[in-house]
This record gives C-alpha cells, structure tokens and sequence, in this order.
C-alpha cells in the first residue's frame, strides 16, 4: 500500500484548490507516525512550497506574487492502492519541508 498525500492552496481571497499525490510509504510505519513526522518538518507545522517536496502546485492563474503566498497547507494522509507518483517525498521532506521561499 502506498499513502495518499493531500494538501491545498489558499490564495489571497481565501479560495481553495485541493490535490493530492500518492508517495511510497517509509518503512514500517503508520499514519499517525508519518503525520508526526511531516508536522516536524513543516513550516508551523502545515505549511511547505510544493516545489522544494516535488509535487504539482496547486496556484490557478492569475496568481498575484504581491498578495497570493506560494505556500500550501498540508491536510492528511490516507493509505490508497494507487501507484506512488512522487519519488524521494520523505528525503526532501526531512531536507527542504520547513524551507521558507518568497514571500514570507
């Protein structure tokens, strides 16, 4: 089984856009420990810029760079039987998760 990471972005005028992607799970884990584990490495906890994890950013156009952050908010994790999408997710997680980019 494989875990279901998802995740939103919140823009300026409080509209949301969800996603998820599907990662490989560390070695003999749960969720509850994995979502430790990523709250450890995020910026207050939720918060990272989808780029420095390598998954998709969820901002649509028109994106304001003045007024719209590039972070995203984590949500949850679910195990899924879908095929992982993302490799390396825990290892950038653990090296660039808490990363403040832009604006901040």
């Amino acid at each position: 089984m494989n875990i279901r990471f998802n995740y939103l972005y919140r823009d300026a005028a409080n509209y949301k856009q969800f996603g998820s992607v599907v990662v490989h799970p560390s070695e003999d884990s749960t969720l509850e420990k994995l979502d430790l584990y990523l709250k450890k490495h995020l910026i207050q906890e939720e918060f990272f810029v989808p780029s420095n994890l390598g998954i998709p950013n969820l901002q649509a156009s028109p994106y304001d760079p003045f007024l719209d952050l590039e972070w995203h908010q984590y949500e949850y994790l679910e195990w899924t039987d879908d095929e992982s999408e993302v490799v390396g997710f825990w290892k950038r997680v653990v090296e660039k998760g808490g990363v403040k980019t832009g604006w901040s």
